[in-house]
């Protein structure tokens, strides 16, 4: 059980060495960098150290990562790097494009600015950073690809069952408009994210546990938590084997993961394939940007994924999938009526596929 932050502090690993070896300590680096950092986690193997700000470790690998989460002045640099590369990439054309990936400078510290940034611009437009209850609530009820969150949470409980008393991973949470409701469910919830002012909200709106850290070195020891939830995350996270070995990794034996992700297949991917070549190019040269896309994404191949799964040991029979209507907007209602019949008698053509897969309860991981 985990019910006290020592006991969830107990939970992690060293990101650098993957070692059950962090110990809590007195400030002695970071304090310098942020008030807000009274607590630091010392790691007895490789003796890196790591902050922990308001209660939330953050706990990178990468020391610039951590200094984006912790000092104003880095993160300022940061944000300033990365606007002279959006302007770059505004700026050129066609192959030479400026695309940020995880092999360029600074590329992960441009991750951490691409989802700072939207939780910046977006987060009070439904009641995050307020935490306004009536507002969030509206929100979740919307149409479209918002509305399909509280559909994802009613999946869960469908395949889950109860929730009270699990230990719930939400793994790429940012504002995390469930947060309230999967809390009035009994169940106990570890926020994880990139975006430490995403995560100190949370802490606010009643989160007892969050880790700021990158999901492709999950600081969290094996077989620690019931259940882990992924909405919309895995595809910001390339190559996805990395964050789904370390989801099935720190699942109990029996527990479930349940995953919503953008479906390679959908309809409109595939449409846009058949345009010939030189038509696709003239509508891109047409097309008018103003910002560089996120750096890491993508759609995902969902038969792909479940094998990458059964390489994470779940069997073929705990791995279920299930692909999600699309909403279209308000196109004419002829057209509406060809894209509802052609993925009705196709769903492989939805624009989300929802995974769930149950871990194996025998003895390997």
């Amino acid at each position: 059980m985990v019910e006290t932050q020592a006991e969830f502090l107990s939970l992690l690993v060293c990101p650098s060495c993957r070692r059950r070896a962090l110990d809590s300590q007195a400030p002695t680096r970071f304090h310098k960098l942020n008030a807000a950092v009274r607590d630091e986690l010392l790691c007895t193997s490789c003796r890196s150290v790591f902050p922990i700000v308001d209660g939330i470790p953050v706990l990178f690998s990468d020391s610039r990562r951590i200094a984006f989460a912790v000092d104003e002045a880095s993160k300022a640099k940061a944000v300033s790097d990365v606007a002279d590369l959006n302007r770059q990439y505004v700026a050129s054309h066609g192959a030479q494009r400026l695309r940020l990936s995880t092999d360029s400078e600074g590329g992960r510290v441009a991750w951490e600015y691409f989802f700072w940034n939207a939780w910046r611009e977006h987060g009070d437009e439904t009641g995050v950073l307020s935490g306004d209850r009536e507002r969030l609530e509206r929100h979740l009820r919307a149409t479209g690809a918002v509305g399909g969150r509280l559909r994802f949470l009613e999946d869960v409980v469908r395949y889950e069952g109860s929730l009270d008393g699990k230990l719930l991973l939400n793994v790429g949470c940012g504002p995390d408009a469930l947060l309230e409701r999967v809390l009035d469910k009994g169940c106990r919830v570890i926020e994880q994210d990139i975006v430490l002012d995403s995560l100190a909200v949370l802490k606010r709106r009643g989160a007892a546990f969050c880790l700021c850290c990158d999901l492709a070195e999950l600081p969290i020891a094996a077989r620690s938590v019931d259940l882990a939830t992924s909405s919309g995350v895995i595809h910001h996270v390339w190559p996805i084997a990395r964050p789904l070995a370390h989801v099935m990794r720190v699942l109990k034996p029996g527990g479930g993961a349940y995953f919503v992700e953008p479906n390679a297949f959908a309809l409109t991917t595939m449409v846009k394939m058949l345009v010939p070549q030189g038509v696709a190019r003239l509508l891109r040269s047409m097309q008018r940007e103003t910002k560089s896309p996120s750096p890491f994404e993508r759609s995902i191949n969902p038969f792909v994924m479940a094998g990458l799964l059964e390489k994470c040991g779940a069997r073929k029979e705990d791995i279920h999938r299930s692909f999600r209507r699309d909403t279209w907007g308000t196109p004419p209602r002829a057209i509406k009526f060809v894209l509802d019949g052609a993925v009705r008698l196709f769903p492989v053509l939805s624009a989300h596929c929802f995974t769930a897969v149950r871990k194996s309860a025998g003895p390997g991981e």
